[in-house]
């Protein structure tokens, strides 16, 4: 089972989705991260500290230490995270599994009892249709 988003994926996030994604993001020793310009540079590599304060990561790769800005940097979420930001994001989640196809579904309640939300294609990985989903929110 896989258990994490590609760096590839967050290509697909325009400027303004990663931005957003930036926001919420709390960097924590142990997290997956994708070293990013206009294309990945390096991923995915281990959080290994954050520094609020002038916003720097110490990141590991292949036990190469080094330092980046969080705004080059995006998280290669778990399906957990994935679950996480969506809560946060104040979406209910419906996970649906048949036949080796997972589909997830979220929705909130808008004004007036009004149900708005979105719905994952029928995908092989779990992390896939959540990916599917938390796109269409960021």
């Amino acid at each position: 089972m896989k258990q994490h988003i590609t760096p590839e994926q967050l290509m697909e996030l325009s400027p303004e989705q990663q931005d957003r994604l930036r926001e919420w993001w709390k960097p924590q020793r142990g997290d997956q991260v994708a070293v990013l310009d206009d294309e990945i540079r390096i991923g995915p590599c281990i959080c290994l500290g954050f520094k609020e304060s002038n916003n720097n990561l110490a990141i590991s790769e292949f036990m190469v230490e080094f330092k980046a800005n969080k705004s080059e940097c995006l998280p290669v979420f778990s399906i957990g995270q994935c679950i996480e930001l969506i809560n946060y994001l104040g979406w209910k989640l419906k996970i649906v599994q048949k036949k080796h196809l997972s589909r997830a579904e979220i929705y909130r309640y808008e004004g007036a009892g009004k149900r708005k939300g979105h719905v994952s294609e029928p995908k092989p990985e779990l992390i896939e249709a959540l990916w599917q989903v938390m796109k269409e929110v960021l």
